[in-house]
This record gives structure tokens, C-alpha cells and sequence, in this order.
């Protein structure tokens, strides 16, 4: 956004992610300024005052706030966005990177 003397003024995120796994319990993200959200059947972007949303994941979930972006991969669960608040429950967190998971599926070792 620019000001009214030609600055460059960045806002700061409205969006609240939060996080719920076996693994790491309820983590939780303020000032977030988008998520991503790709899966198999879908590639949403996911902006403040987005509509709300609802859905199921398997793929991965990218968001950036102010200083940091954040990835987290292999992912399957449920997520939904309401009110600037995105909540993703995961079923599971595989460890396997994107190369390893790409690997996989090219020789049958994964399931579809």
C-alpha cells in the first residue's frame, strides 16, 4: 500500500493460523498476511476478510506473516478459514521431504 506521500506502508497480517497435530500440539501464527493451500484437488490463496471456507487437505500449506514464511509439507487433515482465523486439524505429518515423496510415487513405493 502506498500513503498519501508516495511511501511504501506494509500492513501488517490480520489472519490468525492455527495449528493442531499429534506432534507439535496447538501451534499458533498471529499476523498473517496469507496462506496457501494446495492439495490434490484444489490451490486456494487465502487473503484477510477471505469468505470462509471449509476443506480437506493433502498436500501442503504455506503462509508468510511480517518477518518469517512459513512451509509445512506432507501434510493430510482438515482445515477451515473463518473470521481471519485458519484452523488446520492434521490427521497425519509425514517426514518425507518433497524430493522423497516425489521419488516414491515415480517407482509405485506410495499409494494413491
Amino acid at each position: 500500500m502506498v500513503s498519501h506521500t508516495g511511501e511504501l506502508v506494509q500492513e501488517e497480517g490480520k489472519i490468525t493460523v492455527r495449528i493442531c497435530g499429534r506432534e507439535n500440539g496447538l501451534e499458533i501464527y498471529e499476523n498473517v498476511k496469507f496462506v496457501r493451500v494446495v492439495s490434490r484437488r484444489y490451490n486456494l490463496l487465502i487473503m484477510a476478510d477471505y469468505l470462509p471456507v471449509i476443506g480437506e487437505l493433502d498436500g501442503f500449506v504455506f503462509f508468510r506473516d511480517g518477518e518469517r514464511e512459513y512451509r509445512r509439507e506432507n501434510l493430510k487433515g482438515y482445515f477451515m478459514h473463518k473470521k481471519n482465523q485458519f484452523s488446520l486439524m492434521l490427521e497425519s505429518e509425514s517426514e518425507l521431504t518433497e524430493e522423497e515423496t516425489e521419488a516414491a510415487a515415480e517407482t509405485g513405493e506410495m499409494e494413491e
